[in-house]
């Protein structure tokens, strides 16, 4: 290889790196079948850079699902211990299945947000015209760890994927 080939290579490669980065952060809408379900439905997506992924949709009877999924390797959710998460600078929320415990596979967390016509939920709101989320999860082992996922341009994805949810902007 000559010289100046060694360095135009670098800086491709770095420039892949970069692209795969910013579009990992990007929320996106995808199709799935949700457990239980016999329909595949819009879903917001995002995925951050540790690989860690939440995943947004709602069912027919209008409740907000969330899915809190931690990224590759060996590591599992605690089974006994919900995540929390935080919107921005608010107080943390402890995830919650309605009015129960939230639902634990080793890799994932099932939650609810709300439900789509209540327009009083902050969470919602806080939701579509945040900053960030980040969620605080119990390994298998006992460590806590924490993770977070941009909200910045979600509310495209938001507002597809989970229906007669109003967009809108804080006040």
């Amino acid at each position: 290889m000559s010289g100046s080939t060694i360095p135009a290579a670098a800086g491709s490669l770095i420039a892949a790196m970069l692209l795969f980065q910013s579009a990992a952060a990007q929320w996106r809408v995808g199709q799935e079948t949700p457990s239980g379900g016999t329909q595949r439905i819009d879903v917001a997506v995002v995925e951050n850079e540790s690989g860690h992924r939440l995943r947004i949709f709602s069912d027919d009877a209008g409740n907000v699902h969330g899915i809190f999924e931690i990224g590759g390797g060996f590591d599992t959710i605690d089974p006994g211990v919900c995540p929390t998460y935080r919107i921005d600078k608010r107080e943390p929320q402890r995830v919650t299945y309605g009015e129960g415990r939230c639902r634990i596979l080793p890799k994932q967390a099932e939650f609810t947000l709300g439900r789509t016509y209540d327009g009083r939920d902050e969470r919602l709101h806080w939701i579509k015209n945040g900053s960030s989320i980040v969620f605080r999860y119990r390994l298998g082992g006992g460590n806590y760890r924490e993770t977070s996922f941009t909200l910045r341009g979600s509310i495209y994805a938001l507002t597809t994927a989970v229906e007669d949810l109003e967009m809108g902007a804080d006040e």
